[in-house]
């Protein structure tokens, strides 16, 4: 896995999710990482299979997207403001983890990247 934050992110690190080194369906492997990250409370900036669910994690983001969930909004990459909703309902999608959101001005919400906020 390439490390495709480290730029943004000096600490940025790849761990290999424990458990996690048998091929299963992408159904199985979006709930082994949910429960990954419920369990360790850790939010990757971005996961793949690579022999194991691999994650790239930042204390540095962890700290920061945490404290955005945690007021329940933020600026995005894009400047505008946006309020989450459920922000404890963290998911992935493709090969990053989303949350949903409602930009300032619009009735409805879109998924996001939760590296769309930091």
């Amino acid at each position: 896995m390439e490390l495709q934050f480290k730029e943004q992110f000096y600490d940025a690190t790849v761990v290999v999710i424990p458990g996690t080194r048998q091929r299963v369906s992408r159904t199985e492997q979006n709930q082994q990482l949910t429960d990954w990250m419920k369990k360790t409370k850790h939010i990757p900036l971005q996961y793949m299979w690579e022999n194991g669910i691999k994650v790239e994690l930042s204390k540095i983001f962890e700290a920061k997207i945490k404290d955005a969930l945690q007021r329940g909004n933020a600026i995005g990459a894009d400047g505008r403001k946006y309020t989450f909703v459920e922000p404890d309902n963290l998911f992935p999608i493709c090969s990053s983890i989303c949350v949903r959101a409602i930009a300032e001005g619009e009735s409805h919400a879109d998924a996001y990247g939760v590296d769309f906020f930091v």
